[in-house]
């Protein structure tokens, strides 16, 4: 976990693969105003740079997220779902996979409506040793028919009716599904999926990694919006100079954005800009 804690708030030192731009926002911190240089973020899962970033974002997300429905006092289920085996290929899979999973999504959430059941999800998708793509989710869901079953040393949940489900989406018949005890653990377990090889990972285009229910607890800076502005031309540059020259405080952790500056040959350097 430590581990895991230290890569996480690791800072990226990589140039943006897709060219996304220096944005200049500003941050107020106990009733202190002061502007800040970053480079945007592109959301591209490949790029050497902000795949880390949005790996990041995800994480948060999706740890704060499981906690807070806890706090809530909803029960939280671990569910594991996979493609089918027999004959189907890499590509075929590929081909229906977001298909299959939005009927299955769709079925839990008429079922859980039906049933005054609270529904919120997100769900993580890696591919397995064969290739395929299955999916983890932590959701409130749980089939009124779901009883506890012991197999081995094992307790798990079973469902006919999920079973049901899950074959007529699409998917293969075999699935996990389980309590979460502590939403803590199990969310940062499936949020590690967005690291380890995942990030390098090839996936069709447009392909969902993680994918959230509307009803799944935003993070903190969702949806607000604050004073920015981005930084792509030589005028851009000017103002935030003259924001410098009028005595507002500029700060920037990024290293990148002092060289990003200098080759885009602009004449304002972070020693005027008084870079803190």
């Amino acid at each position: 976990m430590k581990k895991m804690a230290e890569k996480i708030d690791e800072k990226p030192q990589e140039k943006c693969s897709y060219g996304a731009p220096i944005i200049c926002y500003k941050k107020t911190v106990c009733g202190d105003e002061s502007w800040v240089l970053i480079q945007a973020c592109c959301n591209h899962w490949d790029c050497n740079r902000c795949g880390i970033v949005r790996a990041k974002q995800e994480y948060w997300k999706i740890v704060n997220g499981a906690q807070a429905l806890s706090h809530w006092q909803h029960n939280l289920f671990f569910l594991t779902v996979t493609c089918r085996g027999g004959n189907l290929t890499k590509s075929e899979s590929e081909e229906s996979y977001l298909e299959w999973t939005d009927k299955l999504n769709t079925s839990m959430r008429n079922h859980a409506s039906s049933k005054n059941i609270y529904w919120s999800y997100v769900a993580v998708t890696e591919r397995q040793k064969r290739g395929m793509p299955h999916s983890h989710y932590i959701t409130t869901f749980c089939p009124i028919d779901g009883i506890n079953v012991t197999l081995g040393t094992n307790t798990t949940i079973r469902s006919e009716w999920l079973q049901n489900a899950i074959i007529r989406s699409g998917l293969g018949h075999i699935y996990d599904f389980n309590r979460i005890r502590s939403a803590a653990a199990v969310s940062r377990y499936v949020a590690k999926y967005l690291f380890k090889e995942s990030l390098h990972t090839e996936w069709p285009h447009g392909w969902k990694r993680v994918r959230y229910s509307n009803s799944w607890p935003k993070s903190e800076y969702e949806g607000k919006s604050t004073e920015a502005f981005a930084i792509v031309k030589k005028d851009d540059w000017l103002r935030l100079k003259k924001i410098a020259y009028d005595g507002e405080r500029v700060s920037t952790s990024d290293k990148i954005i002092h060289t990003m500056a200098q080759n885009r040959g602009y004449s304002v350097s972070l020693r005027e800009l008084n870079i803190v």
